[in-house]
């Protein structure tokens, strides 16, 4: 996993002369023998010469990296060189996708319930209060686990603990977000970026607020504030919405509502939106909260769901992606990089692994 400075912002630089890269190489070789996550302080001059390049690396000219061969990066930071060892990735996504079928959970796949964990991880973050997202993994932790929204995902945490186990170098934080990645692309869903660096609290105290997530049972002006809270358009709302009903179904055990929004839950494609717009929905009679069911009363909507199609900015969305899947895949994979990476960019590896 990834150390991270105090600072919520890193500074990456360019060394002005072959001396500075020098000294931060020699640095790092005399610190062999500590190789595991560990803050090395850097000399005034060298914090200086960071410093002065803060503009340059703002500007989004070239920064110098130092790779340690196979083994991870350096952040360079006032006063200190963060070196990073990294979990072997290529094998977590490979261990990670072969637990994902299992005939006898849901419609045959843990995907569903792995997207629907990292997405409740991430949906915490408020741009405004500078708080909650995926980096902490703070849903490990009362009261935030046991938060309404998020009834049901310890079946999802117990399930990656074999993969935790087997990989106790990679964080939790990065575990479920880089699970529900592998998910969506084992399902037919766009490749998504991933970028390894959160890091796991070890209590409760960063844990938010219940209501941060979306609640299925309210409209559009709910919808805007959850989503412009996390500082996210409309566009990204609705794919995002539509991405994560794209696959799985409820449950009355979890959120109370009950049904798949698809035919084929266990595919990531446009369909949540063909349905939508096509099909007829009228209220469920049930002794459930309010949903809605289809003529052949198979498949089912939440309140939030006909507000993309009811809304006219949202539906204006949900047109375009029932038409064009490729675009529906291009403008999720852009929203969803930006969920789970909000409010921990600064810490993440820049380069996708």
């Amino acid at each position: 996993m990834f150390a991270t400075a105090r600072r919520a912002s890193l500074i990456l630089a360019r060394p002005t002369s072959r001396s500075f890269q020098t000294t931060v190489r020699r640095t790092f070789n005399s610190q062999q023998a500590n190789r595991s996550v560990k803050a090395l302080e850097v000399e005034q001059s060298q914090v200086l010469a960071v410093h002065a390049f803060r503009n340059q690396q703002r500007s989004g000219s070239n920064y110098y990296w130092l790779w340690a061969a196979a083994a991870g990066c350096f952040f360079v930071a006032p006063m200190k060189i963060w070196h990073a060892k990294t979990a072997n990735f290529k094998q977590v996504r490979q261990d990670i996708e072969d637990i994902l079928d299992d005939p006898d959970y849901d419609d045959g796949s843990f995907g569903p319930v792995l997207i629907r964990l990292a997405w409740h991880s991430s949906g915490t973050y408020s741009a405004f209060d500078k708080n909650g997202g995926s980096n902490g993994a703070n849903m490990r932790h009362a009261p935030e686990k046991d938060h309404g929204a998020n009834a049901g995902l310890d079946v999802a945490r117990e399930k990656l603990e074999s993969i935790k186990k087997k990989h106790p170098e990679i964080s939790y934080a990065d575990l479920y977000i880089l699970a529900s990645i592998v998910a969506i692309e084992a399902m037919g869903g766009p490749k998504i970026s991933f970028r390894p660096g959160r890091t796991d609290t070890k209590d409760n105290k960063l844990c938010t607020p219940d209501g941060r997530l979306p609640d299925a049972s309210k409209g559009r002006d709910h919808i805007r504030a959850i989503f412009y809270r996390m500082g996210l358009n409309d566009e990204e709302m609705v794919a995002l919405i539509g991405g994560g009903h794209a696959i799985g179904r409820c449950h009355t055990d979890r959120s109370g509502f009950s049904g798949p929004w698809t035919n084929s839950p266990t595919m990531f494609t446009n369909d949540f939106f063909v349905q939508l717009l096509e099909n007829e929905w009228s209220e469920k009679k049930w002794d459930g909260p309010t949903q809605y069911e289809d003529k052949s009363g198979e498949l089912m909507m939440l309140p939030t769901d006909l507000e993309l199609r009811d809304d006219p900015i949202f539906r204006k969305h949900s047109e375009k992606f029932a038409e064009d899947e490729d675009y529906f895949f291009e403008v999720f994979a852009k929203a969803y990089e930006k969920l789970v990476n909000m409010g921990c960019d600064d810490i993440l590896c820049p380069r996708a692994v």
